[in-house]
């Protein structure tokens, strides 16, 4: 008998992955321990301070789009910066 695919604990698995090779693109110059580190600190920081209202899935969404948007302001305000 087949189980089925529980698609929230998929997620919880391969969703910091996918921000860490985000954010290891968006800022090619930044070494990859420094961001993970960044991508676990900004994650857990917007997990937390969203209400505990929201369901689990919803503010681990949310706080992986804000780590993906802050990794984009950082590199484009790099070069924003230099020119």
């Amino acid at each position: 008998m087949k189980e089925k695919i529980d698609l929230k604990k998929l997620m919880y698995c391969i969703l910091p992955g996918v921000l860490y090779v985000a954010v290891s693109v968006s800022l090619p110059d930044l070494s990859h321990t420094l961001a993970a580190v960044l991508t676990a600190f900004v994650f857990l920081a917007v997990y937390y301070l969203l209400p505990k209202k929201l369901t689990a899935w919803k503010r681990y969404l949310i706080s992986s789009a804000a780590v993906i948007i802050l990794a984009c302001i950082a590199r484009f305000s790099k070069h924003i910066l230099l020119y």
